[in-house]
């Protein structure tokens, strides 16, 4: 469509426009949260409606702090209206290992995950992440923030163009 200056595709019906970028929906979080031994939270951060049916690639970054000397193990997938979407069928994990000689200190690790959910209907719709403790070691750790860039794509029956 040199006229409008963008790309077009038939359908089958009927012309459709395929846009220069795609539409983003983005946030930050300062979340603060304790996290025991052997616990697992989820928290909901963003929620955006959608004006049609579409597929969504979602990209989360937590950060975590700890003390220096803890041992733990952390896990983070992102959820989507409240279900975990895990891309590859598994989730992200942070590995703490301590160090005795800084036990005063602060360390902090980010993680960061990534899904893609294929088929997302119209409407309202939420987007979190949810992390889990291992019971192996007694460290808590702080969930300092997370940040979410979710982009939409163009969705047509069967999620073919």
């Amino acid at each position: 469509m040199t006229d409008l200056k963008q790309t077009s595709y038939w359908s089958g019906t009927g012309w459709n426009d395929l846009r220069d970028s795609a539409p983003v929906f983005a946030g930050g979080f300062y979340l603060d949260a304790g996290l025991r031994q052997g616990s697992s939270a989820n928290f909901g951060l963003l929620t955006f409606t959608t004006p049609r049916p579409c597929a969504l690639s979602i990209i989360a970054t937590a950060n975590y702090t700890y003390e220096a000397d803890a041992w733990q193990v952390v896990t983070q997938s992102i959820t989507f209206d409240g279900t975990v979407s895990n891309m590859g069928g598994f989730s992200e994990q942070v590995r703490i290992t301590g160090d005795d000689d800084h036990g005063d200190a602060t360390a902090g690790s980010s993680a960061t995950s990534l899904a893609v959910i294929p088929s997302v209907s119209q409407g309202q719709h939420q987007i979190g992440i949810k992390t889990q403790l291992s019971n192996w070691y007694w460290s808590g750790v702080q969930l300092q923030g997370v940040k979410i860039i979710a982009f939409i794509s163009t969705f047509a029956s069967g999620n073919v163009l």
